[in-house]
């Protein structure tokens, strides 16, 4: 709902109103006619909150991002958090025939299978009748087991004797953390109707109040924690290689231009292969306390919504100003969101792994209220009012991804202020 739309049409719809009825009047209370005897009258106010105290608890949960399949699936794509390696396949070029005889103006490529794991590609063409073959490149095949299609981000990576790549992912579980987020101030508007009831004496007047107020929530909480940290590893074969200089991303700097000794200028794979499938043995899964440090951020966001009833007493001052002072019943009807975004860092993962949840809720809670106010008389039909507002109400729980958060509305402070019309 767009709160400040709501608010601006609902202040011009009564400023008009109370403005046409200050004009209908030459002289204030020279002719209070009907209004004289107004049993009724309308409130429309704006008010700020001191807003609700939240609790944040429990942070610190970043999930696995991935599902990693075991050695025993055999060959499939993998995608750890620093490095992938995929399920490799033949490419466009390597299903040609090594023979190609064109047709007139036409261009095919050809390749030549070179017995060492490699092939050559070359490019025939028909210049006014007369068939040209140069050869464009040599790149690695496709062969069992391996697989051209991987990457990692670090040198850490490496296995010490220099003849695997170890690949991870990386989770926390929260260790408790908590923090107390920042109370914001709360704009929102309201809407009373008070129907008189009698008088006391000279100068004091009863009435009864109903009203409706709609305010927001807004809770936030950013900061660091640390959690238990949770490692899964599996380690690939670099199949008697040497590991290429990390970071190492295939299919962008796996190639290098090479001439040959006619000068012409070929394209030569220096893709380093990767076993396809992790060692089985070598899966490692670790844990641990306090090792995960978690920044993030934490809010409480929503609205909540009041009706209120019950009896208020007004003294009159002067002619034109009164105080006046009310008590009763109230009801909040309250829904909020809770998002959390937190970011795992892990030195040698070149971004953070980062996850973001959240969840909705809603709740109705009993409460009362007090409320003293100021007003003044423009003329016997509209003025304004003053005043601050107390509201007494308790709190509730929320969850999201296993973290909490204990929305307390407690007491809230209120200072509000708008215009009386009597009808």
């Amino acid at each position: 709902m767009n709160y400040r739309l709501l608010l601006a049409l609902l202040l011009a719809t009564v400023s008009v109103v109370a403005l046409r009825a200050a004009d209908d009047d030459e002289d204030d209370f020279a002719d209070p006619g009907y209004y004289a005897n107004s049993k009724s009258t309308l409130r429309f106010g704006y008010r700020v909150t001191s807003g609700a105290k939240v609790h944040f608890g429990n942070l610190g949960t970043v999930p696995f991002l991935h599902t990693i399949a075991p050695a025993s699936a055999g060959e499939a794509d993998r995608t750890y958090d620093n490095g992938i390696v995929a399920k490799d396949v033949a490419r466009v070029d390597e299903g040609y025939p090594s023979a190609v005889t064109p047709d007139v103006g036409q261009s095919l490529p050809s390749t030549v299978q070179l017995g060492n794991g490699r092939y050559q590609t070359f490019l025939t063409t028909n210049d006014n009748g007369t068939l040209k073959t140069v050869q464009t490149g040599e790149f690695l095949g496709l062969a069992s087991g391996q697989t051209r299609m991987w990457s990692y981000q670090n040198a850490s990576q490496v296995t010490a004797d220099g003849q695997g790549i170890m690949m991870s992912q990386y989770s926390a579980t929260s260790d408790g953390a908590g923090f107390d987020g920042k109370k914001e101030l709360s704009a929102g508007v309201e809407l009373e109707v008070a129907q008189y009831l009698g008088k006391i004496g000279k100068r004091w007047e009863v009435s009864l109040v109903g009203g409706f107020s709609l305010n927001g929530i807004h809770n936030r909480q950013a900061g660091n924690v640390t959690s238990t940290l949770h490692t899964l590893r599996d380690t690939y074969s670099l199949l008697g290689q040497t590991a290429p200089t990390a970071p190492y991303l295939t299919g962008s700097a796996t190639q290098e231009s090479r001439t040959l000794p006619d000068g012409t200028v070929i394209l030569y794979e220096t893709t380093v292969p990767l076993a396809s499938v992790p060692d089985p043995a070598s899966r490692v899964e670790t844990e641990a306390a306090g090792a995960a440090n978690i920044s993030g951020v934490w809010r409480i966001k929503g609205a909540y919504y009041v009706m209120r009833v019950g009896p208020e007493i007004r003294a009159s001052i002067t002619e034109n100003f009164g105080l006046r002072a009310g008590l009763g019943f109230s009801g909040a009807y309250v829904g909020t969101n809770y998002t959390a975004t937190e970011q795992l860092n892990i030195d040698g993962v070149s971004n953070p792994i980062t996850t973001t949840e959240n969840s909705e809720h809603d709740k109705f809670m009993p409460g009362f209220y007090a409320n003293m106010d100021a007003e003044y008389a423009l003329n016997e039909r509209t003025g304004f009012f003053a005043g601050v507002s107390l509201e007494q109400y308790g709190d509730y729980s929320q969850s999201v991804g296993g973290r909490t958060a204990k929305i307390d509305l407690g007491t809230t402070a209120s200072l509000r202020g708008g215009i009386n019309i009597k009808f």
